[in-house]
C-alpha cells in the first residue's frame, strides 16, 4: 500500500467496524462529557487555536517582520511623546545652528560660504562644519511641504531625528544579521530601540548630527560585511564601493565615525600581519577606503581638505593603506627569501621596520610628516576622545565616567544598567566563537580579553568614598591590561602560527571585537561615548541570549531550559521600555519662555550689526533666535577665545583686563573700530563659572546652598542662639578660596577644605547671629566650625565684618545663599552679576525684574531664568582703565 493510500484510510471507521464485529458496544458519552464537548465546539467557533498555531508556523517569516516593524513603530512613537512640550522650539543647543542653516539653504538654494553671525570678528567658513544633517532636514522639507501647506522648517527639524532613527534601526537590523544571524538581530533591535542610553540623541527635537550619523554608520558596516562575505570580484567591488560611499557620508555627518574607522583599519592591519589578507579582502578595503577619503578631502574642510592624512580620524586608515601596500611589495619580491625558521608575521614585521624606521626619522627631521605624533594622536583620541585640556574636560559629557556614580548619576550603570552583564558575557561568548577551532588553545586569549574589558570598565569604580582604595588600585593598574592583552595575542600567534585554525579567523568578527574594544576604552575617557558604545554592546547582549540558548541546549539537551533565556529578554526589554517611555515624556526645551522674551528684546532693541559676547553655551541661541552675531558658540572651533572670555572678561579683576579682553574681539571697519556691543550673563553661569575660570587659567567657583533643616544649637554660643538654620550645598560643597593657618600651625589648604554646610544661628527673640561655615578637610580628615568674616549684599557690595574666621563671603539670595570664595570677591562676575553693582563701562539694558536671582533659578535650567544684558560703553571703560594705569 502506498503512503498516499494509507493517508486516505479513516482510522475511526476501522475501529468502529472492529468493535461491531466483536460485539462490543460503544460507550455513550455522559452529560458532563457532552457539555464539555459542546463548550469546546463553541470556543472553537470563536477562536480556532489550532488554525492560529498552524498559521504562525506556516508564516514565521511574515510574523518575524511584523514584529520588527512593530518594534520600530513603537520606538518611533515613544520618541515623539515630548513634541507637545516644544511649542516649535528645538531641544538642546546645537540643533539651533543646523535649523538656521537649513532655513538658509531652503531660502537661498545654497549655503553661504561665510557665516558672519559666528566667531566675530573673523566669521566662520561653513565648509568646516559637518552639514549632512542640514541637507537632510532641507530634503525632508522639500519632500513633505507639497503635502503639508504652511510647514515650517523648525517642524521638520523636530521630527527629523525620529525619521533618521527609524531608518537607522532598519540598517542596524541588516548589520547585526550579517554579524550574527536574523534571530540575534531582532533581539538587538528590540534592546537598542528602547535603550535609555540611545534615547536623547534620537528623540524628536534633538536635530543634531548623531541620529543621521547612525544611519550611515550601520549601513556602511552592513555593506562592508556584505563585501567581505561576497564570493566573486564583482560583488566584492560593488558592496565595497557602496560601503565607501556610505563611509564618506558618515564622516561628513559626524566625527564620531572615527571609532568604526579605527576598528576597520585595525582589523585589516591584523589580517595583513598574520598573512590572512586575501585578494577579495584587499579589494574590499580599498573600495571602502578610497571613496571615504576622497569624499572627505573634496567635500569638506573639516578634516583639512586633501591634507586629511594628518587628521586623527583617518590616521589608522592611512597606516593600514601603507602596511597593505608594503605587504604586496613583500609578497612580490621578499617573501620567497625569508628564513624558513621564522614565522611569516615576524619576517614581515622586520621588513616593515626596515622600511618604516628610516621614513619615520626622515619625516620627523624634515617636519613633513610626524608618524609618532599621528600615532600618539590616534591613541590619545581613543583614551581621551575629547582631549585633556581644561576646555576639553569642562563639558560634563566629556568627563570620564565612574562605573557607579550615586552623586552625579552619570555613569556606566546609570546609562546601561542591566545591559552590562549581558554584553560582558556576550563579548566573551562571541570571542570564544570566533576562536572556536582553536579549542582549549584559545583560553589565554579569552582570559586576557576578558580581564582587559573588565578592568577598563571598572577602573573608575565609584565616587562613594568607601571605594577609594578600589579606585586607587584599579586606576593604577588598568593601563597595563591593554598591553598585556596585545602581548598575549602576539605570543599566541608565535606559538601556534602553524595551526590551520588561523584560517577560520573572520575579518567580520575582528571588526566587531575591535569596535567593541575601542568603544569600551573610549567610554572610559568620556561618558558621552556611552551613546556610541550602546549599539555594539547590544549586538553582544543579544548574542549572549542566542548563543547561550545554543550552549544550554547542547549540554542539557532540553529546550525548556534553553528557551528560558528569552525570559531575560522580556525582563530587560520591559525595564528598558518603561525607562525610555518615562524618559521620553520628560524632555522640555532649555530655551525657555524667559529666553524667548530676551531674544525678542534683542531683535527689537539692538541694531542688526550688533555683536554679543557671553559664555559659549548661548551662541547658537543668540544667532538663531536673536539674529545677532556672537564671539563664541557651541562649535568651539577657537578654544583660545573661550580662554580669553573665561579668564579675562568674566574673571577680570580690573577695567584694564576687561578692556583688553574685549579689544581682543575687534576689527577695523569703515565706521571705525568694531568691538562687542553687548555682554550677556544668565543665572546658569553661576555654576558654570567653575569651567570658565578653569579654562581661563584662574580657578575658582561659587557654591549655592539651600535650606535643609532647623536644629538645636549646641555648638556656637548656645546661651545667645537657641537654634541653627542649616543650609546644604545644592551642587557640591564650596572651597574657602585661600589657605587657613590654625593656631597650632596646622594648615587648612584651600585645595582640600570644603564648606559642607552653612549654619545661621537664630535666637528666640528672632535675632540672627554670625553666619558659620562647617568645614571639612579631606587631607587631615578633620571637621571644624568657623565664622564668615565677610558678607556681600546685593546692590551694596562686600565688607569685612570681623577679624577672625574665614575670609570667604556669603550672599543671601532668594531661597538660599551663595558662597563666594575669597579669591572670587573682586572678579567681574561677582560685582556685575551676582551683586548687581555699578561697574564702569557696563550699563544694564535688559533685566527681567520679575525673576531676580534665586537659588532655584541657578540650579534649574527652566524658568524662572534671570537673564541680564549689558551695553558696553567703551569710553567709560577706557577712562577707567587709564585711571588704573596712571595710579
Amino acid at each position: 500500500m502506498s503512503e498516499d493510500e494509507f493517508e486516505e484510510i479513516d482510522l475511526k471507521e476501522v475501529f468502529k467496524g472492529m468493535k461491531k464485529a466483536l460485539g462490543l458496544k460503544s460507550k455513550k458519552p455522559g452529560k458532563k462529557k457532552e457539555k464539555k464537548k459542546a463548550d469546546e465546539e463553541e470556543r472553537g467557533e470563536e477562536i480556532d487555536f489550532q488554525a492560529a498555531v498552524k498559521f504562525l508556523k506556516e508564516n514565521k517569516k511574515i510574523m518575524f517582520y511584523i514584529a520588527l516593524v512593530s518594534i520600530i513603530l513603537v520606538a518611533s512613537w515613544i520618541r515623539t511623546l515630548s513634541i507637545p512640550h516644544y511649542n516649535n522650539i528645538l531641544l538642546g543647543l546645537d540643533p539651533f545652528v543646523f535649523n538656521r542653516y537649513a532655513e538658509e539653504l531652503i531660502e537661498k538654494g545654497y549655503l553661504p560660504e561665510r557665516d558672519e553671525l559666528r566667531y566675530f570678528p573673523e566669521g566662520f567658513n561653513t565648509f568646516q562644519e559637518q552639514q549632512m544633517n542640514t541637507y537632510f532636514i532641507a530634503g525632508l522639507y522639500y519632500l513633505l511641504s507639497p503635502f503639508m501647506p504652511g510647514l515650517e522648517v523648525v517642524s521638520v527639524s523636530i521630527i527629523y531625528p525620529v525619521i533618521a532613527f527609524a531608518i537607522g534601526i532598519i540598517f542596524y537590523f541588516l548589520m547585526v544579521k550579517e554579524f550574527t544571524d536574523k534571530q540575534t538581530a531582532l533581539i538587538a533591535v528590540l534592546l537598542l530601540s528602547f535603550a535609555p542610553s540611545y534615547l536623547f540623541r534620537t528623540i524628536a527635537g534633538f536635530a543634531d548630527k548623531e541620529a543621521l550619523a547612525m544611519v550611515f554608520w550601520f549601513s556602511m558596516t552592513w555593506a562592508l560585511i556584505k563585501s567581505l562575505k561576497a564570493k566573486n570580484n564583482k560583488d566584492v567591488l560593488k558592496w565595497g564601493l557602496l560601503s565607501g560611499l556610505l563611509g564618506g557620508l558618515n564622516a561628513l555627518t559626524w566625527g564620531g565615525a572615527n571609532f568604526l574607522f579605527h576598528s576597520i583599519a585595525l582589523a585589516f592591519i591584523a589580517l595583513t600581519l598574520i598573512n590572512k589578507l586575501s585578494k577579495n579582502y584587499t579589494i574590499t578595503f580599498f573600495s571602502w577606503a578610497i571613496p571615504t577619503l576622497l569624499m572627505n578631502a573634496a567635500l569638506t574642510m573639516r578634516y583639512g581638505g586633501f591634507k586629511l592624512y594628518g587628521h586623527q580620524i583617518f590616521v589608522s586608515t592611512f597606516i593600514a593603506i601603507i602596511i597593505i601596500v608594503l605587504r604586496v611589495i613583500y609578497d612580490s619580491f621578499i617573501k620567497s627569501r625569508k628564513p624558513k625558521a621564522w614565522p611569516e608575521a615576524v619576517h614581515f614585521t622586520v621588513f616593515l621596520a626596515i622600511i618604516a624606521i628610516p621614513l619615520m626619522i626622515t619625516g620627523e627631521v624634515t617636519g613633513v610628516f610626524s608618524i609618532t605624533n599621528q600615532v600618539n594622536s590616534a591613541v590619545e583620541t581613543i583614551f581621551h576622545p575629547f582631549g585633556t585640556c581644561p576646555f576639553c574636560i569642562s563639558v560634563s559629557e566629556n568627563q570620564a565616567p565612574y562605573f557607579f556614580d550615586p552623586q552625579r548619576g552619570v555613569s556606566w550603570w546609570e546609562r546601561l544598567s542591566w545591559f552590562i552583564p549581558l554584553f560582558i558575557i556576550g563579548s566573551l561568548l562571541y570571542y570564544q566563537k570566533s576562536l572556536e577551532k582553536f579549542r582549549y588553545k584559545a583560553m589565554p586569549q579569552l582570559l586576557a580579553f576578558g580581564a582587559f574589558i573588565l578592568i577598563f570598565m571598572f577602573s573608575k569604580y565609584s565616587t562613594d568614598p568607601k571605594y577609594a582604595a578600589t579606585n586607587l588600585l584599579l586606576g593604577s593598574v588598568f593601563i597595563y591590561f591593554l598591553p598585556l592583552y596585545i602581548i598575549v595575542l602576539v605570543l599566541d600567534y608565535l606559538v601556534n602560527h602553524k595551526s590551520r585554525a588561523w584560517n577560520s579567523i573572520s575579518p567580520v568578527s575582528m571588526i566587531l571585537i575591535a569596535w567593541f574594544s575601542l568603544s569600551v576604552i573610549a567610554t572610559r575617557g568620556a561618558v558621552r561615548i556611552i551613546f556610541t558604545l550602546t549599539p555594539v554592546a547590544l549586538v553582544l547582549s543579544a548574542y549572549c541570549i542566542t548563543r547561550g540558548k545554543e550552549i544550554i541546549r547542547h549540554f542539557l539537551k532540553d529546550k525548556v531550559y534553553a528557551y528560558s533565556l528569552y525570559l531575560i529578554v522580556i525582563l530587560v526589554g520591559s525595564w528598558a521600555f518603561m525607562t525610555t517611555l518615562d524618559g521620553a515624556d520628560s524632555y522640555f526645551p532649555s530655551f525657555t519662555g524667559d529666553w524667548i522674551k530676551s531674544m525678542d528684546w534683542v531683535k527689537d532693541n539692538t541694531s542688526t550689526d550688533a555683536v554679543f559676547t557671553h559664555w559659549w553655551d548661548y551662541g547658537y541661541w543668540v544667532q538663531a533666535m536673536g539674529e545677532r552675531a556672537t564671539t563664541v558658540d557651541g562649535g568651539n572651533y577657537i578654544v583660545q577665545w573661550d580662554e580669553v572670555i573665561g579668564g579675562y572678561l568674566f574673571s577680570g579683576y580690573n577695567s584694564t583686563e576687561i578692556l583688553e579682553s574685549l579689544n581682543f574681539f575687534s576689527k577695523n571697519t569703515t565706521e571705525g573700530l568694531k568691538r562687542p556691543d553687548y555682554f550677556l550673563i544668565v543665572d546658569d553661569d553661576v555654576l558654570k563659572y567653575v569651567q570658565m575660570a578653569n579654562i581661563g587659567g584662574r580657578p575658582g567657583y561659587y557654591a549655592v546652598y539651600t535650606f535643609q533643616s532647623q536644629i538645636k544649637n549646641n555648638i556656637f554660643m548656645p546661651e545667645n542662639y537657641s537654634t541653627l538654620l542649616v543650609f546644604q550645598p545644592a551642587s557640591g560643597p564650596g572651597r574657602i578660596g585661600q589657605d587657613i593657618i590654625l593656631p597650632d600651625n596646622k594648615v587648612l589648604a584651600d585645595s582640600s577644605t570644603y564648606v559642607i554646610n552653612i549654619l545661621v544661628p537664630f535666637s528666640d527673640s528672632q535675632e540672627f547671629g554670625p553666619v558659620l561655615a562647617a568645614l571639612y578637610n579631606t587631607e587631615l580628615n578633620t571637621q571644624s566650625i568657623m565664622v564668615y568674616n565677610c558678607v556681600c549684599e546685593t546692590n551694596v557690595g562686600c565688607s569685612q565684618v570681623q577679624e577672625e574666621g574665614i575670609s570667604s563671603c556669603y550672599n543671601f539670595i532668594q531661597q538660599g545663599l551663595i558662597h563666594i570664595p575669597s579669591n572670587l570677591r573682586d572678579r567681574l562676575m561677582t560685582e556685575l552679576y551676582i551683586l548687581n553693582l555699578t561697574v564702569p563701562g557696563f550699563e544694564t539694558v535688559y533685566d527681567d525684574n520679575a525673576t531676580p536671582l534665586s537659588a532655584q533659578s541657578i540650579i534649574s535650567q527652566y524658568d524662572p531664568t534671570d537673564i541680564k544684558i549689558y551695553r558696553i560703553n567703551y569710553d567709560e571703560l577706557e577712562a577707567a582703565s587709564a585711571q588704573e594705569l596712571s595710579a
